[in-house]
């Protein structure tokens, strides 16, 4: 390695190898995961990033980058385009997860979004759209959130309350089936019919092909075990419904 650090222990290389001190072995490029054979990439932080980019800036080629910090010429090329116009200092890596945080409205957007509302008169929604098109990037929720400001919006109480989960699930037997195909491992078309209170798998099939005709067979041997539903759940799939031959 003819430049920089040595990430092991943070000392300069070359005096160490003017020193005669034996370098520590690097690991293994590649591994082998089964049958298959990959590349071991090195783990990188944000101080080696920030170096990649460094020695990217001094004009320092990428395939010497790679092999000193031991990941493929494709990454160090990658970084660099990540991070070419980032100020020194200014690297975050790894990036930060979600939404990145934002402050209050500044008096450029509050007077964009007013303006736009004396001129259309409109919802924040609409709002929103003539800003974006006319290049004016503004959240639709910060809009929202300086019409109500200013009082030009309100909040809507039912947006905001917590929705109670809806069970959909019958109390009685006989009540509802639902019933859908499902390809097997062997290529085959499963389909079965289960009761939705009691969650019974009231009869099932396994089929060469998936047909309506395939599924009305399995109907009714769970019928003729069971007795026939109130109502089936499918997902209005072609094979549960009749063709127009069919029909004739």
């Amino acid at each position: 390695m003819p430049f920089g650090y040595d990430w092991y222990d943070g000392t300069q290389t070359g005096a160490r190898k003017a020193a005669g001190a034996r370098l520590p072995r690097r690991s293994k490029r590649w591994r082998h995961i089964g049958t298959r054979r990959v590349r071991v990439m090195k783990k990188l932080d944000q101080s080696k990033v920030e170096y990649i980019v460094a020695e990217k800036r001094k004009g320092t080629k990428n395939q010497i980058i790679a092999e000193a910090m031991n990941v493929t010429v494709r990454y160090v090329q990658k970084l660099w385009a990540r991070f070419k116009h980032v100020p020194e200092g200014r690297i975050v890596f790894p990036a930060r997860m979600g939404r990145p945080p934002g402050g209050p409205p500044t008096r450029a957007e509050r007077s964009a979004v007013l303006n736009m509302r004396c001129a259309l008169k409109s919802g924040a929604g609409l709002i929103w759209g003539h800003l974006k098109r006319s290049g004016t990037a503004v959240p639709k929720g910060v809009v929202h959130a300086i019409l109500r400001e200013y009082g030009e919006a309100v909040e809507h109480k039912r947006k905001q309350a917590r929705r109670k989960w809806i069970r959909y699930e019958r109390k009685h037997s006989n009540s509802m089936w639902h019933t859908d195909y499902k390809r097997l491992d062997d290529g085959r078309r499963f389909v079965s019919y289960q009761d939705d209170a009691s969650r019974l798998i009231v009869w099932r099939g396994a089929f060469d092909e998936a047909t309506g005709k395939h599924a009305v067979e399995v109907l009714e041997e769970a019928v003729s075990k069971y007795g026939k539903p109130a109502s089936i759940l499918s997902d209005r799939g072609s094979q549960f419904y009749a063709t127009e031959s069919e029909k004739k």
